[in-house]
């Protein structure tokens, strides 16, 4: 009897985040579009290999899942604090800073969604209120934000959730450092250099922009930090915890294209290092990965197959191609050279390529019927060879297209220096432009929901937004100086510097036979990697691509500094 009363005791919580979960299958009727059919979605098929409905109820059930997820952590949170489970120094700190921040990120909104003209976020928005999923930006991006309206059914649920994950990811991460620094006896001002991320010249943008690359990069830490948790403090992690980062792991791999090089590694340096696994469970929780990888990567398949093919792949190579063509030293006349231009020419037109670039890309896809103007219409065998000559004509020149990526990601910091690129010289055709229709849609439902129009247009708190807009692009100009010293690019490459220190350090240490630490080598290698493969593959210019390299790498940073400075004190004691 009295074991039964403490277990109600101690679980009662789970009560409520159950009847929340519950009432969700009610209270959402009134919120979501249920039509049922795809007349929100802007892309086209190109086959029929999966029907309409299936679509839809694969969406709602990731969407649904995440919900339930929120939902559990929101209560336990709740609870946690009424019990003081829940440290008061990381109460205090993070529940202020979450007010704070908060209240900012709702004054901006929904004008940080709609942005100057308009967003993919709209679009976004607009596939999560009919759970069409929305494949160009990944399909858990939508269901992202469609689990927020299930938690809360008001649109103003997406900037308040988003500002909540932030703040609880930061919070167990100076939790962790609190920890271990009371474990070790020392260093207990660490903790607080979880703040630095606050004042970070990115921060603001990444608990208000809604993009997938914000939430990726939260995600991304969390993971970290539960892999670096479990090594720090040398905790016997349990099997709800390997399970639920085995799923993070699978999900990240899934998100985004090099995800597979955090989820995969990051997974295995669980079990190897924080869990000490023999080689037989490592293989096997890594088998029980990769079928969760492959689940969950079959919605992604689906948008690829019925709708876009190559495309997500063609757009990466779209503007160094132009450079190249523009080029008057290019190299173009290696052996099947005819063929390739050839076979970029049957998806756009080179003189479009050479004139507009990637704007030129997406005026011919639209000028093709194409709405979603990221939709080519290339065939699977177009595509294909789209996909190759690009790749031939690069490895031919490799100083172009090397060259036209870094412009890509100096822009992206806002440098004001640039490498030399021949630009198209000649008389331009007219540039034919495209419609901007599923934008409008977009915001026309956003503004169309209980309160968002009001809000949008409130004076006081347009004045409001206008203040801390002024007081942050201030801010940000501090940061961006003049030419070499623009502390934002200055901050990204004193991270690269730092990953290569620790992965060196952790190299020499494998020849001494100390392998200890080298799972903090290996994260820094992994990191290193990805933004290079950012930096060498992104399509446009958006300094959102290297917040997860950025705020991972300052936590492993910190993670291996303490880590160093706790065995130097353990060894003096």
């Amino acid at each position: 009897m009295d074991k039964k009363k403490t277990f109600i005791k101690n679980n009662y919580w789970m009560l409520f985040p159950i009847i929340h979960i519950i009432a969700s299958f009610f209270y959402e009727r009134a919120f979501f579009n249920w039509d049922m059919n795809l007349g929100a979605m802007f892309a086209v098929p190109i086959n029929e290999s999966v029907s309409n409905a299936s679509e839809f109820v694969i969406t709602y059930i990731f969407s649904k899942a995440i919900a339930c997820v929120f939902i559990w952590l929101i209560w336990k949170l709740i609870f946690g604090i009424i019990k003081k489970q829940i440290s008061a120094k990381v109460l205090v700190i993070f529940g202020t800073l979450f007010v704070l921040y908060c209240l900012a990120c709702v004054i901006k909104w929904p004008q940080s969604m709609i942005g100057d003209g308009g967003s993919d976020h709209l679009i976004t928005y607009l596939y999560a209120k009919s759970f069409v999923p929305y494949y160009w930006h990944a399909i858990f991006t939508g269901c992202l934000y469609s689990a927020c309206f299930m938690v809360v059914p008001t649109a103003f649920a997406l900037p308040v959730l988003q500002c909540l994950m932030v703040f609880g990811v930061l919070g167990y991460i100076f939790d962790i450092l609190d920890r271990y620094t009371e474990k070790i006896g020392k260093f207990k001002w660490a903790k607080y250099l979880t703040l630095v991320a606050v004042i970070s010249p990115l921060f603001l943008d990444l608990i208000t922009n809604s993009w997938r690359c914000c939430y990726y990069a939260i995600l991304t830490m969390l993971f970290f930090a539960m892999i670096l948790e479990t090594v720090l403090l040398e905790d016997k992690a349990s099997i709800r915890k390997i399970i639920i980062v085995m799923i993070i792991a699978a999900i990240l791999a899934v998100w985004r294209s090099e995800g597979i090089l955090y989820g995969a590694p990051g997974f295995f340096a669980m079990l190897v290092w924080g869990c000490r696994y023999k080689w037989k469970k490592v293989v096997l929780w890594m088998l029980l990965f990769c079928s969760v990888f492959y689940l969950l990567g079959r919605p992604g398949k689906i948008g690829q197959e019925k709708y876009y093919g190559k495309d997500y792949l063609m757009v990466c190579f779209v503007s160094p191609l132009a450079n190249i063509f523009n080029d008057s030293n290019n190299n173009l006349s290696y052996e099947g050279a005819n063929d390739d231009i050839a076979a970029i020419e049957a998806v756009v037109p080179i003189s479009v390529l050479r004139q507009y670039k990637y704007m030129g890309y997406l005026s011919n896809n639209y000028s093709k019927g194409y709405v979603d103007i990221d939709q080519s219409g290339a065939t699977k065998e177009e595509g294909a060879a789209f996909v190759k000559a690009s790749i031939s004509i690069i490895l031919h020149n490799p100083g172009t297209y090397v060259k036209s990526q870094i412009n890509v990601w100096l822009d992206s910091f806002d440098y004001d220096k640039r490498l030399y690129i021949e630009e198209y010289i000649g008389e331009k055709d007219e540039y034919k432009g495209f419609s901007l229709a599923m934008w409008n849609d977009g915001k026309a439902e956003l503004l169309g929901d209980a309160g968002v129009n009001s809000w949008a247009n409130n004076a006081t708190k347009n004045r409001a937004m206008y203040f801390i807009d002024k007081c942050s692009d201030k801010y940000i100009k501090i940061w961006e100086g003049k030419s070499f010293f623009n502390f934002k690019l200055l901050g990204l490459l004193a991270l690269v510097l730092m990953d290569c220190v620790i992965a060196l350090a952790e190299i020499i240490n494998i020849f001494k036979k100390r392998y200890r630490d080298m799972m903090f080598g290996g994260m820094s290698l992994v990191l290193l990697a990805v933004l290079a493969a950012t930096i060498l593959m992104m399509p446009t210019p958006f300094v959102a691509y290297f917040y997860t390299f950025v705020y991972c790498s300052f936590m492993v940073g910190v993670f291996y500094g303490i880590r160093k400075l706790g065995e130097k004190a353990t060894v003096k004691k």
